[in-house]
This record gives C-alpha cells, structure tokens and sequence, in this order.
C-alpha cells in the first residue's frame, strides 16, 4: 500500500472526526453549566434540576461514538454499531429524563404541572421500547445485504414495527386516568402499526409459483402508509364509532350492515379490477409477432420468451426482466451501452400513475386502464426505436 495515501487517508479521518468531536464537547459544556448546581437554573431561579446533567452527557457521548463509528468504520459493520449506540443515546436520555420528570415541577413557573409531570414518569419504559423498535426496523437496511438478514429481514422489521406500536399504545394509556379516549387512541395506532407489521411479511410471497399469491403478497407489502390507514380506518370504527352508533340510534345494526356491504363491494370491485387488469386484458399485436416467420427456427425458444416478457411489461408493468432480455440480445449484436440505453429509454424511464388508496371501481379501473394503454404506447415507441437498428440486429431479436 502506498504510504503517502495511507497517511492522506488518515489525515483526512481526523479531519471529519474533530468537527462531531467539537460540537461534543460544546454541547457537554452548555448542558453542564445550565442545569449543574453550579447553573444559572440553580443559583437564580433555585431550582434543581442536576438531573439532567447525567442523561444529557450520556447522550452527547453515545452520539459522538457513534458518529466516529461511521467515520473510522466505512462498513456494514460500522454502520450497524452506529445505528445502535443512536438507539441506545435515545433510549438511556429519555428513560433518566421521564424517571425524573416529577422534579421539573421544582421549577417555580411550572410547579403547577406536577400532575402532568408525574404521567410523564410512567413514559420511561414507553420511550425505551419506542427507541427500540425504531433501531430495530432502522438495522433492516444494513442486515438485508447479508445471507442469512435476505432471509429473515422481514420478519425483523415487523419486530420492530410492532415494537413502535405497542410503545404507542402503552404511553397514550399513561394520560388515561385525565382524558379516557387516549387509551382507544393508543390502540387505534397499535393496530395501525401492527397491520404494517403484518402486510410487510408479504415479501415471502413474491417468489411463489402461483401467480395469486405473488399478486396477494405485492399488494401486502405495497404503499405501507395505505395499510396503516386501513388499519387505524377499522380500529377507530370498532373502538369508537360504532359504541357510539350503537347507543346513539335502534337503527344501528342496519347501519353497520350498509357499512359491511359497502366495504364487500368495494373489496369485489377492486379485485375484479385487478384481476380483469393482470389476467382477462387481451395484449394486441405487435411486431415481434408480425414479423415471427421471419425469425429462424433456432431462435424460437428465444422469440417465445420475448413475447412473454412484452406481455408482463403490458399487463403487469413488469418492465425489469424485459429490458434485462433486450439488453442482453442487443449486447450480442455489438451495440454499446449508450446506444442501449438510447433504444430502451422509454421503457425504462416509464412509471405507471399510483393508483390513490381511496380511488375504487370504475374510478380505480379508469386509472389501471390508463395505465395499460400508456405501457402499449411505450412498447409501441420501443419497438419503433429496435427498428432503426440495422438488419442483422434484427434479426437476431
């Protein structure tokens, strides 16, 4: 190894560590002076509130090493300890803070808080699951490179998805005693995240042979945002509105069923959509059919595949395996990159329109159909670009 670069290297780590080693140190010092028995807060407002200084220090010292984790540790390794000592800074900080939280109403201007801050006290344990959840579902990124985290990344992130959840459900429990709904709330989003939590284990679905249950586990693990909706959505219904509905009105059994089948229709509706789209939609000819007796018999095999694939691209917007096919053929045929690139721009550079989570039926069918006619289009435009390629190119293809 060359020195000269070693030594340049290493000048250049202690460069990028002095910066998070300074802002340490200052906000170490800051913390220490203001809340220590020697502050400002204790000498003049006669408040003691030392407490503090202990998490606030553990804090900046827990993010300091994992930041120089990152810098000295350019690795999946480093990177992985970096996520954890952030975890564990939170975690240490707000489980000392909300243990001592009571004591905040030393401060004269907040002493009448004390009840408030005394439900903060029962937060602690709360905080720290929250924390490490959130660690948990952070560490998915870096596992999943592995052997063995490709395997099992899914179900760490729901570990950790659930783990949110419940934190959430237990520390909006705390305030139950002074405001009654919160416990409900807690709830609501418990089950919000566990949906989550659930519908991402649907990525191992995706490798089966039976095209439904690929098709059941792409929606699964799709737009989690959507499922967290759909989650709180029935939550709120069971915990809330429908005890209300029930009491409010003899008419509340009828209204739930309208309710019911409301949502059955919807559910029909956007199945059928879905399937009419992927299986019942005819693909038109093109020219990689017309031209078909045109092709040799020892590239059949060959032709077959690629009118499959044009097909998954039309009726699945499956354009990865096609433009890998495309860009393999082209390759054999000399072509360079640029001109690849060039030919199966519109394929590539295409995006269906999302589909909103509130759009159904016709509306939702609408928005499919859209999408399909504009994935022809495309094919269309790729099509027309493979022809200007010169004839011993095309008849490869």
């Amino acid at each position: 190894m060359n020195p000269t670069k070693t030594t340049t290297t290493k000048k250049s780590l202690l460069l990028r560590s002095i910066k998070p080693v300074i802002f340490a140190l200052l906000y170490s010092a800051v913390a220490f002076y203001l809340f220590s028995s020697l502050g400002p807060i204790y000498r003049y407002l006669h408040a003691d509130v030392t407490f503090l200084v202990l998490p606030l220090l553990g804090f900046y010292l827990l993010r300091l090493i994992s930041r120089l984790c990152e810098i000295f540790f350019p690795t999946r390794w480093g990177f992985i300890a970096s996520l954890i000592l952030n975890g564990l800074a939170f975690s240490f900080f707000s489980f000392i803070f909300f243990n001592h939280a009571p004591e905040l109403a030393n401060i004269p201007s907040w002493s009448h808080f004390q009840l408030f801050f005394t439900y903060l006290k029962h937060l602690a344990v709360p905080a720290v699951m929250f924390f490490s959840g959130y660690t948990v579902a952070k560490l998915v990124e870096p596992i999943k490179l592995t052997t063995l985290g490709s395997r099992v990344f899914p179900i760490i992130l729901s570990i950790g998805q659930s783990l949110i959840g419940y934190s959430l459900w237990r520390a909006f429990s705390v305030f139950y005693p002074s405001w009654s709904p919160s416990r409900g709330i807690g709830l609501i989003l418990f089950i919000g995240m566990l949906t989550v939590a659930v519908s991402g284990l649907g990525e191992y679905g995706l490798k089966s042979k039976y095209p439904i249950f690929v098709d059941s586990s792409d929606w699964l693990k799709t737009s989690p945002v959507g499922k967290f909706y759909l989650g709180t959505l029935f939550a709120t219904y069971f915990i809330f509105i429908r005890p209300a509905v029930m009491s409010a009105t003899p008419w509340g059994h009828i209204i739930e069923w309208l309710i019911v089948c409301g949502i059955s229709w919807y559910i029909v509706a956007t199945a059928k959509a879905s399937l009419d789209d992927k299986y019942c939609l005819p693909v038109k000819e093109t020219d990689w059919q017309k031209h078909s007796q045109e092709i040799s018999e020892s590239v059949s095999e060959d032709f077959k595949r690629l009118v499959r694939l044009q097909e998954g691209f039309v009726r699945r917007s499956d354009k990865v395996n096609l433009v890998d096919s495309l860009q393999q053929t082209l390759k054999l045929n000399n072509m360079s990159d640029d001109e690849i690139n060039s030919l199966l721009a519109n394929i590539k550079e295409h995006k269906d329109r999302k589909v909103p989570w509130y759009a159904f039926g016709v509306w939702k069918r609408r928005i499919l159909m859209k999408n399909h006619q504009i994935r022809r289009e495309v094919l269309a435009k790729t099509i027309s670009n493979l022809e200007t390629v010169s004839q011993p190119t095309r008849q490869n293809i």
